[in-house]
């Protein structure tokens, strides 16, 4: 079936999807489903009978439409008769979540007396439209990302920081390996040099589809290579139960760029890690050496 109901959604494959959800009646029929099929744990589907009458739908014709509507992008048929696609499921999930709800804004609150991210200086994090900042006092973030209201209810700012530094991890990982946190298409990486009196070097992805997904210190682009997770092991520190920011990976002194190439130094217990990135952030050479022969190196 095609056609428009006077919304403007159509029910062709090339039907926008936001028109497509842009309907009351739509709305509750992806909401029943989510409720008979996921909630309920049944995953035959649900009966036609079942999800008119939770949708709360009596004519038979209007139901039909709507339902055809959401046909092949957000319902599918099942076993036992209709159950949400992977894109329905997400929908569904993000209104049960509650997750363009506004919230109050959260004052800094200090959660580090002490990081080498801002030379030594403390670390404040925040909480303002739906992003969580990690930031030195009166100062721009250094980290930044969102958290959805609802997973920010019932966690202080200092779980919130646990989050964020997670978060961040998997998305820098993901974008790494050539992959949108979001939407999965290919971002573009590059490691770039911020201007300033103290440049700092930055790794910074941007998706084709989404825009740009973040813009790190380049030292959390390898926080979790396994070159720096065995030299810190080596030297009794366990990477991944720090947060980002509490580890000396940073610093503009420690950086050098050559050309497409970039060379970050990662000094610990009189040792040096070097680290070559190519353009992309990607680690392509990594060596460890006494810091005086590295000295002499740079």
């Amino acid at each position: 079936m095609t056609g428009s109901d006077g919304d403007g959604a159509t029910a062709g494959p090339d039907a926008d999807p936001f028109s497509v959800l842009g309907n009351e009646t739509r709305l509750r029929i992806v909401d029943a489903l989510y409720e008979q099929t996921v909630a309920a744990d049944s995953r035959d589907g649900c009966s036609y009978s079942r999800l008119k009458g939770a949708a709360g739908v009596r004519d038979n014709g209007n139901f039909n439409y709507h339902l055809d509507v959401l046909r092949d992008r957000f319902v599918e048929k099942a076993d036992e008769g209709y159950r949400l696609s992977f894109a329905g499921f997400e929908i569904a999930k993000s209104l049960r979540a509650g997750a363009w709800q506004g919230h109050e804004p959260r004052e800094p609150v200090e959660i580090e007396a002490s990081s080498p991210l801002v030379d030594g200086r403390p670390l404040y994090a925040s909480y303002e439209e739906s992003l969580v900042r990690v930031h030195a006092a009166d100062e721009e973030p250094v980290f930044q990302i969102a958290v959805r209201p609802s997973g920010a209810a019932y966690r202080d700012l200092h779980d919130l920081a646990d989050v964020m530094s997670a978060q961040l991890v998997t998305a820098v990982e993901r974008a790494q390996r050539g992959v949108c946190p979001y939407c999965h298409a290919l971002p573009e990486r590059s490691v770039e040099r911020s201007p300033g009196e103290e440049p700092r070097h930055r790794f910074v992805a941007d998706c084709p589809e989404c825009g740009p997904l973040f813009e790190v210190p380049v030292g959390a682009a390898v926080a979790r290579h396994p070159a720096v997770v065995s030299f810190y092991w080596a030297r009794g520190v366990d990477v991944r139960k720090r947060r980002l920011w509490n580890l000396d990976v940073y610093g503009g002194h420690a950086v050098e760029k050559h050309g497409e190439r970039t060379r970050l130094r990662i000094d610990r217990d009189r040792a040096a890690l070097t680290l070559v990135l190519d353009e992309d952030g990607q680690v392509v050479d990594s060596t460890v050496e006494d810091v005086e022969t590295a000295q002499r190196r740079q």
